[in-house]
C-alpha cells in the first residue's frame, strides 16, 4: 500500500520504541534513556535536525529514511512530522547532488556544510527556499541539521543589487561625488569629475580640493570644509564655486556638502556637486537684461534709479560736482509716424552710440523711456562743466541720420541739473526734465539749464497733467461753439467746436495753458477723443432741431490723425449718434502736412469717402507744399491768424489775396480766422476770403447760449450785411 516505503518497525524494533533503529534501543533501559534524552537535546537546540538511516547500506546510491526530527526542523521546513519518511520523497528537486553528500558524509564519518534550494512541487510554498545543510556521519547513520537562510540570501542579493544600482547612478549622473579626507584630500570622487574637468582618472583620485579651485575662491572653500567639518551629519552647506578644468577653462559648480566623517564607509566630507555654468550664464543675462534697454544695449531706468542713489551719496562726500542731463530727440513721434516703428528704432540705436561716444569712459548714459535719455557725469569741476558736456552731446547727436533709406536731419532739446547733497534721485529726474520741457518751450534743439524758477513751471505741468486726467474723468470738461460767417450773406455756415475746461470752484482755464501740457504728457488723444464724441453727438441733435444746421467743426490732433483706427473710430461714433456726415468737417493743423503723408492722405480720404468734409486749419503759417492741396481732399482752408492779425497792411493784404485767389482756382473754400476789427472784416472780404470767423462776429459760447441765434442762422440782417460795420456779437 505504501509502495515499498520503509515503516518504523521494520528492522524488528518494537513498536513502541521512542527511536527506532539507534543502537542500543529497546523498551527500557538504557535505549529509553537516551531517546529521550535525544528528543530532549534535539527540542532545545535552534537547529532544524533530522537523523537518518541509509535504506540499504550497501547500495550506493541509496536514499535516507527519517528516523527522528525535531520540531525546529518541522518550522524551518514548513511540512508535518519527517519520522519514517525518505529524504528524497521529502526533497526530490534539491539542487546539487545533495543526496550525494549524505552519501559521503555517512561513508567517511565527516561533516559537510552545503547550501542548496529546495524546489519541492508537492510544497509549493516551499519553492525557492534557502537552506544552510549541515550534514554529519555518526556510527552509520546520517545527522542532517537545516538553517533557512532565505532571508539573508535575499537581503545579500538585494545588497549587491543596491551597490550596483548606487553604483550606476553615481557613475552615470551628471552630478558629481566627492568625497573628502579631513585634511582636504580626495578620497573618492565619481567618474562624472573626469568627464566634466578633463582630469584623468588617476591624476582626479589624489588631487586635494584647493588643486581644482580658483585662487580667488579658495578662501570661501576653506571656510566652507571647516564650517561642515564642525557641523553635525544633518546639516547640509550649499556653496556656489568657481573651478578650473584641465584645459583652464573656469566653470561654475554649485555643492552640497556634509559631514560623513563619523560613517566608516565614507569618512570624511560628501560633496554633491552640479556645473551650473549655464544657469549662472543665463542668470546673468536675466540680469543683465532687467537692468538693460534691450534695443539699444543702454541701462535702463532701474538701473539708474540705482546708480542715482550712489551717486548723490558720492557727490556729498566730494568736491566735484555730478551733474544729470536729460536728453529728448525732437519731433520723434513724427519720424514713428511718417517712417514707421522700424525706422524710429533705428535712430535710437543710432543716438545711443552718438551719445557713447561723446562721453568719458567714466560717464553713464541710460535710455529713460522712448526717445528720452539720461547721462549722469561726476568730477565735474563746475556748473559751467555740465553745460559744456551738454554742447558737446549736441554738436556729437545734431546732423543727418539715414532713416529708412533716406536722410533725415535731427535735433534734441536737453535739461541740465547739477546734484545737490540734499538731493534724492527723483528731485534730480524732475530738474532735468523741468529744464526739458523749457527748451522744448522755447522752441527745441537747445539746451537749458535747471534754475529754482522752473520748479513753479514744472510743478503747474505736473498740477496740470493730473487736473486733467480727473477732468476726463470728472466731466469737468465743455464745448463753447464758435460761428463762421459766410460773407456774402451774413448766414452761419460752420460752428467751431473749442475746448474749454471748467474745473469746480475756479475759474475756466483757457486752452493755452493746458493744451501744451495734454501734447507733452500724449493725453492730446483722450482730449481729442472726448471732444470727437461730444461734437458728433452736438451735431446730430442741431441737425434734429434746426431746419437749416450749420456744418459743425472739430479740430483733430496729429497724435489722433496717425492712428491706424482712427477713421474706423469715427465712423463707429457717427453710427451711433447718427448726424448727417455731410453735417461733419473734421480740421488739421497745416504743421501735420510735414508728416506721414501716405498714411494721412490714406485716412483723409476714408473720411471722405464717409461722405465728412475735411479743413486745413493754420494755414499760411508754415511752408506747406501748395501740391500738397491739389493732393489731399480739403474742403476748406483756414488762414492762419497771424495773417489776419496785419491787415489792412499793404503786406499781409498781398498774402491774404494769393491765398484766397488759390482756394477759389482748388475749389476750396477759404476762411479767415482771428476776425476782430472792422477794418480786418472789410478787408478780408475785399480780398476775396468767402467766410470769416472771430471776436468781431461773435464770441465762443455753449451750445444753449448759441441756440437762439443758430435759429435766426445769421449774425447781421439787412439788404446789404456789410455796408455797416457790424458790432461784436454776443450770443448772450
Amino acid at each position: 500500500m505504501d509502495g515499498g516505503r520503509s515503516r518504523p518497525g521494520d528492522d524488528g524494533a518494537a513498536p513502541d520504541d521512542p527511536a527506532p533503529g539507534l543502537p542500543g534501543s529497546g523498551p527500557t533501559g538504557f535505549a529509553a534513556f537516551a531517546a529521550a534524552l535525544l528528543s530532549a537535546a534535539t527540542a532545545s537546540t535552534t537547529t532544524g535536525l533530522a537523523i537518518c538511516r541509509p535504506v540499504d547500506p550497501g547500495d550506493p546510491g541509496t536514499d535516507f529514511e527519517v528516523l527522528h526530527d525535531n520540531e525546529r526542523c518541522r518550522e524551518e521546513l514548513g511540512v508535518g512530522p519527517l519520522t519514517g519518511r525518505r529524504l528524497h520523497e521529502i526533497f526530490p528537486a534539491a539542487r546539487g547532488d545533495l543526496h550525494q553528500v549524505y552519501r559521503e558524509v555517512v561513508a567517511d564519518g565527516g561533516t559537510r556544510t552545503v547550501d542548496t534550494v529546495f524546489t519541492s512541487p508537492q510544497h509549493p510554498h516551499l519553492t525557492e527556499r534557502h537552506f544552510e545543510v549541515e550534514a554529519h556521519g555518526v556510527d552509520g547513520l546520517l545527522v542532517v541539521g537545516f538553517r533557512d537562510v532565505t532571508e539573508t540570501e535575499r537581503a545579500v542579493r538585494d545588497l549587491a543589487w543596491s551597490e550596483r544600482r548606487y553604483r550606476a547612478l553615481v557613475e552615470q549622473a551628471s552630478d558629481v561625488v566627492h568625497v573628502i579626507g579631513p585634511q582636504g584630500e580626495t578620497r573618492y570622487v565619481s567618474p562624472n569629475f573626469a568627464r566634466l574637468m578633463g582630469y584623468a582618472p588617476e591624476r582626479a583620485a589624489h588631487m586635494h580640493y584647493r588643486e581644482f579651485i580658483v585662487p580667488e575662491h579658495h578662501a570661501l572653500a576653506e571656510e566652507t570644509f571647516a564650517a561642515v567639518l564642525a557641523a553635525s551629519p544633518e546639516e547640509t552647506a550649499t556653496v556656489t564655486l568657481q573651478v578650473r578644468a584641465a584645459d583652464g577653462s573656469r566653470r561654475w559648480i554649485e555643492a552640497r556638502v556634509t559631514n560623513r566623517a563619523a560613517d566608516p564607509a565614507i569618512g570624511g566630507v560628501l560633496a554633491n556637486w552640479r556645473d551650473v555654468t549655464q544657469t549662472r550664464a543665463l542668470e546673468h543675462r536675466l540680469a543683465h537684461e532687467a537692468m538693460h534697454d534691450t534695443l539699444t544695449g543702454l541701462p535702463n531706468r532701474r538701473f539708474l534709479d540705482e546708480l542715482l542713489a550712489h551717486c548723490i551719496a558720492r557727490a556729498s562726500r566730494a568736491e566735484h560736482r555730478t551733474a544729470l542731463l536729460f536728453c529728448d530727440v525732437d519731433h520723434f513721434k513724427m519720424v514713428n509716424d511718417s517712417l514707421g516703428h522700424d525706422a524710429g528704432d533705428a535712430l535710437l540705436v543710432d543716438v545711443a552710440k552718438r551719445l557713447r561716444s561723446a562721453l568719458r569712459p567714466s560717464d553713464v548714459v541710460a535710455r529713460f523711456s522712448g526717445d528720452e535719455f539720461v547721462v549722469l557725469c561726476e568730477d565735474l569741476d563746475s556748473d559751467t562743466d555740465a553745460l559744456t558736456v551738454a554742447e558737446r552731446i549736441q554738436s556729437a547727436l545734431h546732423g543727418d541720420y539715414r532713416l529708412a533709406g533716406q536722410a533725415a536731419t535731427v535735433t534734441t532739446s536737453m535739461g541740465v541739473t547739477v546734484l545737490r547733497p540734499d538731493s534724492t534721485g527723483q528731485d534730480a529726474l524732475s530738474e532735468a526734465d523741468a529744464a526739458l520741457f523749457e527748451a522744448k518751450r522755447a522752441g527745441r534743439a537747445r539746451v537749458e539749464a535747471f534754475t529754482p524758477s522752473m520748479r513753479a513751471h514744472w510743478r503747474h505741468r505736473l498740477d496740470t497733467e493730473a487736473g486733467l486726467r480727473r477732468a476726463l474723468a470728472e466731466e469737468e470738461l465743455q464745448l463753447h461753439w464758435q460761428p463762421i460767417i459766410d460773407l456774402r450773406d451774413g448766414r452761419i455756415s460752420h460752428v467751431e467746436a473749442l475746448l474749454r475746461w471748467q474745473p469746480p470752484g475756479r475759474q475756466m482755464i483757457a486752452p493755452g495753458d493746458f493744451l501744451p501740457v495734454a501734447e507733452e504728457t500724449g493725453l492730446i488723444v483722450d482730449l481729442g477723443t472726448w471732444v470727437l464724441e461730444a461734437g458728433i453727438a452736438q451735431a446730430a441733435r442741431w441737425q434734429r432741431e434746426l431746419p437749416d444746421a450749420p456744418r459743425v467743426s472739430l479740430n483733430v490732433a496729429g497724435r489722433q490723425l496717425h492712428d491706424p483706427a482712427f477713421a474706423a473710430t469715427v465712423e463707429e461714433m457717427i453710427s451711433r449718434h447718427r448726424p448727417a456726415p455731410e453735417g461733419l468737417e473734421l480740421e488739421i493743423s497745416e504743421r501735420l502736412l510735414a508728416s506721414d503723408q501716405p498714411r494721412l492722405v490714406s485716412t483723409l480720404h476714408r473720411l471722405r469717402e464717409q461722405g465728412l468734409h475735411v479743413g486745413l486749419d493754420d494755414f499760411g503759417a508754415g511752408q506747406t507744399a501748395i501740391a500738397w492741396l491739389q493732393q489731399l481732399p480739403f474742403d476748406t482752408l483756414k488762414l492762419d491768424r497771424s495773417l489776419v492779425k496785419g491787415l489792412p497792411a499793404a503786406g499781409s493784404s498781398a498774402v491774404v489775396h494769393a491765398l484766397a485767389q488759390l482756394s477759389e482756382r482748388l475749389d476750396i473754400t477759404s476762411i479767415a480766422e482771428g476776425v476782430e476789427t472792422p477794418e480786418q472784416l472789410a478787408a478780408v472780404s475785399d480780398l476775396g476770403c468767402a467766410h470769416a470767423q472771430g471776436f468781431l462776429l461773435c464770441r465762443p459760447a455753449p451750445a444753449e447760449e448759441l441756440a437762439p441765434l443758430l435759429a435766426t442762422g445769421r449774425i447781421v440782417r439787412g439788404p446789404s450785411p456789410w455796408g455797416d460795420s457790424p458790432p461784436a456779437h454776443s450770443p448772450a
